[in-house]
């Protein structure tokens, strides 16, 4: 298996798809066998699908919008909103299968089976349990999502990924494959590799302890902590976060990035494990309204991050699935991450760094990550789980 990288910030869709191709031409001395392509919100994604399918007909090819650029070994990818990157894979021993599908009247699961059976279709390996469910859906309906594939498949291969994002949570972010582009659905890739892959999935944030239990909530709004407004509580818990925004109804995403609410998923030899959810409006009932949802009767724990971890932490992620990995008898390939859209937003000016990170880890192998509007992965104790303000690597290397 090889693997290999491209990127444009140019503005002008075919000139960006076309500096990609030449840029994974000068790598690939045969076509690729798929294609996993982030643009920007700004991009136009329909010209991205018919630029690749003339080039690469036999290839699989998936899309997904990532907030504000993306990055690859060489950087983070993204000029006044513009940026495309191609992640490219050749494995003539394996096999890849795409497919999308959009939500009919809210029919999660539903549309979650159809397209898993379609990407196995496509993979030429129908009934067979792939190496890994690579996952992006729009945002709202990712617990329903995980479920519906487990329910499916188990527990027994890794589903990692993240929620499309746009530049400026308008709502214009895209998922698609070989082609067809969707607004609301779910889209997957299976991996069927020749090679062996090591995964990771986690926050990054320590628990604080400071906690409260959900008295009311409805999904994803959050309408009562220990019986208070629950906007006016985690405003006095974190000690003033919000100012202004508790009266104004308003975005509070940057405000609360740094901290969020935790909910305990497991622990591994006594340290526990949680998955995030992130506040990102004052809702006009009070309450906060969130990008995961919680239950009534869970407990939460105020979490807390810094901008040093957030910058520091996508390394420490892709070490912790290199290390899944008997690295001492062969070379890494590449890697694929997820990083959280709010995170990648307060720590922008550094990204570089963030990037740094992640090539002292993969010694330089090619690697693509995606920022996004919530994350899916399988903790170290097999649960699967959505959340915010998380990362994900997946990292392959020679069988």
């Amino acid at each position: 298996m090889r693997i290999a990288t491209a990127f444009s910030t140019q503005t002008e869709t075919p000139a960006a798809v076309n500096e990609c191709i030449s840029q994974l031409e000068s790598i690939f001395d045969t076509a690729a066998d798929l294609l996993l392509i982030y643009p920007t919100s700004a991009m136009d994604a329909d010209e991205i699908f018919h630029c690749l399918e003339s080039h690469y007909p036999a290839a699989q090819l998936m899309l997904c919008t990532s907030c504000q650029g993306a990055m690859t070994e060489h950087g983070y990818h993204g000029v006044c909103g513009h940026g495309l990157v191609i992640w490219a894979c050749h494995d003539p021993g394996g096999s890849f299968g795409c497919a999308v599908e959009p939500y009919a009247d809210n029919a999660v699961e539903e549309a979650v089976q159809r397209v898993l059976h379609s990407a196995m279709a496509a993979a030429g390996r129908v009934g067979e349990l792939p190496a890994l469910v690579w996952l992006h859906g729009t945002p709202g309906q990712e617990e329903r999502i995980l479920s519906a594939i487990e329910q499916l498949f188990g527990r027994s291969m890794p589903v990692i990924g993240g929620s499309a994002a746009d530049n400026d949570v308008a709502q214009k972010w895209l998922i698609g494959a070989n082609g067809h582009l969707c607004e609301n659905g779910v889209a997957v890739t299976l991996f069927y590799p020749s090679c062996e892959l090591g995964f990771s999935f986690h926050s990054g944030y320590l628990p604080t302890t400071v906690t409260a239990t959900v008295t009311q909530s409805s999904g994803r709004h959050l309408e009562q902590l220990d019986d208070a407004p629950a906007a006016e509580l985690y405003n006095q818990l974190t000690h003033g976060v919000l100012g202004d925004e508790l009266e104004k109804n308003g975005s509070i995403l940057a405000a609360t990035t740094l901290s969020p609410l935790g909910r305990y998923v497991g622990q591994v030899n006594g340290v526990a494990y949680y998955k995030l959810a992130h506040p990102e409006h004052v809702s006009e009932e009070g309450g906060l309204r969130l990008f995961a949802e919680v239950e009534e009767g869970e407990e939460v724990v105020l979490m807390q991050g810094t901008i040093e971890s957030l910058i520091g932490r996508a390394g420490r992620v892709a070490q912790e699935a290199k290390e899944t990995l008997d690295v001492s008898r062969h070379r890494i390939i590449g890697g694929l991450n997820i990083y959280c859209a709010g995170c990648m937003l307060t720590v922008q000016q550094q990204m570089p760094e963030v990037v740094d990170s992640i090539n002292q880890v993969l010694q330089g192998a090619p690697f693509a990550g995606a920022f996004t509007f919530g994350e899916q992965g399988q903790f170290i104790g097999g649960e699967f789980a959505h959340g915010n303000l998380m990362i994900a690597s997946v990292v392959f290397m020679e069988a």
